[in-house]
């Protein structure tokens, strides 16, 4: 099945949550960690080797223990919920949303 199929049929699926080390000489940050979301490439650079296979280690349990479903959160639902949180930092967003189903 291709890819653009896939999506059609399955629009939030997520592929290939491998990450990998590479290293790119000439910047200030040269030790990148690289992976795929939907095809697309995400990285993020580290000072060091060490930092950056600390961050590919967190990564890949992080994947093994809650799956690739955390990447199919919305940006747009994630950005309003980081408003709420600026504006109430002390409250727990399920808390927020059962108290306003509790009371509306």
């Amino acid at each position: 099945m291709s890819w653009r199929i896939a999506k059609e049929i399955w629009p939030h699926l997520i592929v290939c949550m491998q990450i990998k080390a590479h290293f790119r000489d000439g910047r200030k940050s040269p030790w990148e960690a690289r992976w795929w979301i939907n095809q697309k490439m995400r990285t993020r650079f580290f000072a060091t080797e060490k930092e950056r296979d600390k961050f590919i280690r967190e990564f890949q349990n992080d994947i093994k223990r809650e799956g690739s479903k955390v990447f199919n959160f919305e940006g747009k639902k994630m950005r309003r919920w980081q408003i709420v949180d600026e504006m109430l930092p002390d409250v727990d967003p399920v808390k927020l949303a059962e108290f306003w189903i509790n009371n509306h």
